[in-house]
């Protein structure tokens, strides 16, 4: 049996006379697991996954950082909207269930709505997509171009409870998924 590991750090950031304390968490080449954030909302890291959040949400909105793949179910707050950052993309939710795959060594970042509604603004021009539920945004990130395709959404999070559907994909994407 592979050895689980997760890494979790706090770090503070000084935000005018408050002290903004920020979680971290780092995923192992072998792991998987649920966070659960301050707001209530649930996020899955998968392997080789990272995400940053703070201890205690501002007033104003809810904002984390993801590296890798994260499968979030939002709790609503129509008061402090939800954004993922993840580099070159951000994606805002006021409470819906998603996936986001946005691993460095991909030329891609994925967000997969299983259900409710997210809006996603890319950097190229200030463009902002609107996925429904059952849609899959695929942004490549050398081209800087996106594609919206219609998806059964429960196959991309599958990896929450041990399981891989592939259909149709290249050999290089099932290795990497098999982690080979």
């Amino acid at each position: 049996m592979p050895r689980r590991w997760l890494l979790a750090r706090q770090h503070s950031m000084k935000k005018t006379e408050d002290v903004l304390v920020m979680n971290h968490f780092i995923m192992g080449k072998e792991s998987k697991g649920a966070i659960t954030l301050p707001d209530g909302s649930v996020v899955w890291l998968h392997a080789e996954s990272e995400l940053t959040y703070p201890e205690q949400f501002p007033s104003s909105e809810r904002k984390v950082q993801l590296r890798g793949e994260g499968y979030f179910e939002v709790k609503e707050d129509k008061e402090k909207p939800f954004r993922v950052e993840t580099g070159e993309l951000t994606v805002q939710v006021l409470g819906t269930r998603f996936d986001i795959k946005n691993y460095q060594s991909a030329n891609t970042t994925e967000t997969t709505l299983l259900d409710g509604s997210v809006a996603i603004h890319t950097p190229a021009g200030n463009r902002q997509i609107l996925l429904k539920p059952n849609e899959k945004f695929v942004w490549n990130k050398e081209t800087h171009t996106g594609q919206v395709s219609r998806v059964t959404a429960s196959d991309y999070i599958l990896w929450t409870n041990d399981r891989l559907v592939m259909t149709n994909e290249p050999l290089a994407a099932i290795l990497f998924k098999l982690g080979c």
